[in-house]
């Protein structure tokens, strides 16, 4: 059974998820790329791909450094355009 802190915590894991995958998504749009052809240039499925920006999966660091690499733009570039979650 999960204690309150648990749940708190969970919650926003969740949360922080959810905002990293629509920053995914949206930079994946901006770029001009659909869901299929981000997934091949990463080499996974295109569920993967839908996964993991609505949240659904934790991307690893080197899954993040690779989409950069695809996007085009550095890891710096990447957090800086990120809308950061509060942590309260």
């Amino acid at each position: 059974m999960a204690t309150a802190s648990q749940k708190f915590e969970n919650k926003k894991k969740e949360k922080f998820l959810k905002e990293l995958g629509s920053h995914i998504k949206s930079l994946r749009i901006k770029k001009g790329f659909s869901g299929a052809e981000l997934g091949r240039r990463l080499d996974m499925e295109r569920s993967h791909v839908s996964r993991l920006e609505s949240g659904g999966t934790n991307p690893t660091a080197f899954l993040l450094f690779r989409l950069c690499s695809v996007l085009k733009i550095s890891p710096k570039e990447f957090w800086d355009d990120f809308k950061k979650v509060p942590f309260e």
